[in-house]
C-alpha cells in the first residue's frame, strides 16, 4: 500500500492582523490548501488555527528489540473545537520490501467529541529484522500520514542450550556437544540385516562427533505452525559450514567405524541411516505441530578434534535467521 503522489500549494485568505494591534489581539487567517493528485484531480481544504484542530501522539513501547519480543504502539487522538469522525491504520516500510504495507489488526475507527481524546493500543508483530519505518495514517483524509517513527529489530540470538521464541508460537532450543563416539543402530550394507545399537566413531583420524540436539515446541494454541526440518539448519565450526551425517557407510572413504568388534565377523560393509534413528531428519513439509506439543532429535557432524564448543554456531531459518553460539 502506497500513498498517492501529491503536489501541494497554499494561499492565504483574509488579513492576518491590523497595524497597532497587540499580539494578544492578533488572529491568524485561515489557510486554503490545494492538493493536486497525480491523476489530475484537485481538492482543497481550509484550515483554522493549527492548535484548534485534532492532534495525534504516538507512543511505541520501545525503539529497539530482538525479534520475538512483544511490541505495541499507543496512539492518542485529541479533538480540537470540532468533533472527530475518522479511520486510521498503521503502515510499515522495510528495506527488504520497500513501500507502505498495512500492519494487520491496526485499522481503527475514531469518534471523539469536541475537546475530547481517546487512546488505542495496538499489538504489532514486526515484519522483519533490521530498521522498520512505521506510520499512522488517516484513511478518510486522502491517506494522510499523521506521524512516523522507527523501530530497530535485531535478529534473534541465544547461547547454545537456550531457547529462541518466534512470533508464530514456535520455541526452538539448540544444544551441542563434542563426543568421541555415538550410539547408533547399524545395518549390513544393502540393509539385509539389522543390528542393535553399537558405538561408532568417525572414520577419519583426529576427528570426533559434534552432536547437535534440537527441541521444537509449539507453546501456543496455533495449530498451523510449520516445523523446520534439517534443511533449515546450518552449523558452523570455526566459520566453516559443516555437512550433516544422515547416511554413513563403512565403504571407502569410511565415514564411521565401530568401537570394538563389528556386529558380524563375516561382513565388512555396514551403514547407519540416521533418518531411522531419533535423528532430526523428519520431512515435515507442510505438516503442522499440534498446540502444546514438541518434537526433538539430534544430528551428528564430523569435526576436527581441535574444534571447541566456543567455535560452534547454529543458524536456523524460520521467517528470519536465528543464531545460537
Amino acid at each position: 500500500m502506497k500513498r498517492r503522489t501529491i503536489i501541494t500549494t497554499s494561499a492565504t485568505v483574509g488579513l492576518a492582523f491590523l497595524a497597532g494591534c497587540s499580539s494578544a489581539e492578533r488572529t491568524d487567517s485561515p489557510t486554503e490548501t490545494a492538493t493536486t493528485w497525480a491523476d489530475g484531480e484537485t481538492t482543497s481544504q481550509t484550515d483554522g488555527d493549527a492548535s484548534d484542530g485534532p492532534s495525534v501522539v504516538v507512543e511505541p513501547s520501545t525503539t529497539a528489540l530482538e525479534y520475538g519480543a512483544d511490541y505495541s504502539v499507543a496512539v492518542t487522538m485529541e479533538a480540537g473545537s470540532e468533533p472527530i469522525e475518522t479511520r486510521t491504520e498503521i503502515w510499515w516500510d522495510t528495506e527488504a520490501d520497500p513501500g507502505w504495507t498495512s500492519a494487520p489488526g491496526t485499522n481503527a475507527q475514531w469518534s471523539i467529541s469536541a475537546g475530547g481524546s481517546e487512546t488505542k493500543t495496538f499489538d504489532i508483530v514486526p515484519p522483519s529484522t533490521g530498521d522498520v519505518v512505521f506510520a499512522v495514517t488517516d484513511l478518510d483524509q486522502f491517506m494522510d500520514i499523521l506521524d512516523e517513527w522507527e523501530l530497530t529489530v535485531e535478529p534473534p540470538l541465544a547461547a547454545l542450550d537456550e531457547s529462541i521464541s518466534f512470533y508464530d508460537g514456535l520455541t526452538v532450543t539448540m544444544g551441542a556437544s563434542l563426543e568421541d563416539e555415538i550410539q547408533a543402530s547399524t545395518e549390513s550394507y544393502g540393509g539385509q540385516e539389522a543390528y542393535d545399537e553399537r558405538a561408532i566413531r568417525p572414520g577419519i583420524d583426529d576427528a570426533r562427533w559434534l552432536v547437535l540436539t534440537i527441541v521444537v515446541e509449539n507453546e501456543s494454541g496455533n495449530d498451523d505452525i510449520r516445523v523446520p526440518d534439517h534443511r533449515d539448519i546450518d552449523v558452523l565450526a570455526a566459520g566453516n559450514q559443516l555437512e550433516s551425517q544422515d547416511l554413513m557407510f563403512t565403504t571407502e572413504p569410511p565415514l564411521f567405524e565401530f568401537v570394538g568388534d563389528p556386529p558380524d565377523p563375516d561382513r565388512e560393509e555396514y551403514w547407519v541411516e540416521l533418518q531411522e534413528e531419533p535423528g532430526y531428519y523428519r520431512e515435515y513439509g507442510s505438516t503442522s505441530l499440534a498446540p502444546n506439543s514438541f518434537v526433538e532429535g539430534w544430528i551428528p557432524y564430523v569435526v576436527s578434534d581441535s574444534v571447541a564448543l566456543e567455535d560452534v554456531a547454529v543458524l536456523l531459518e524460520h521467517g528470519v535467521r536465528a543464531r545460537w553460539e
